[in-house]
């Protein structure tokens, strides 16, 4: 088999169809090296991680989220969960139009 029996549209939807978004998603931030506060973002049905950022600003955040996920799974979204002292309900509905916010009120990881 060489590269020409392979449909590039084809690799592209197979690709979205492994790295997809969940559905419900939770966000916190922890102290992570130097002192320094990171980002994390789990999936809230399997607790597994979908990603880890190195710092908690919010442009890092959406820059992360809007150039690995289409506007379509972004919007696929159904919850996102954070607590209280959260700044990212700022921009959650921007990034994820259809989520319900639910805030809780204290670290979601400890």
């Amino acid at each position: 088999m060489n590269n020409q029996d392979f449909d590039l549209g084809t690799v592209k939807h197979f690709l979205n169809t492994i790295i997809r978004l969940p559905i419900n998603l939770c966000f916190d931030e922890f102290r992570s090296t130097h002192g320094s506060m990171s980002f994390i973002c789990i999936d809230a049905d399997t607790h597994k991680s979908v990603k880890v950022l190195s710092d908690r600003l919010n442009r890092t955040i959406k820059q992360f989220f809007l150039s690995q996920y289409s506007t379509a799974e972004r919007a696929a979204v159904q919850r996102v969960i954070m607590d209280m002292n959260a700044s990212y309900q700022a921009f959650v509905h921007e990034l994820f139009p259809n989520a319900e916010l639910i805030m809780i009120g204290s670290t979601l990881f400890n």
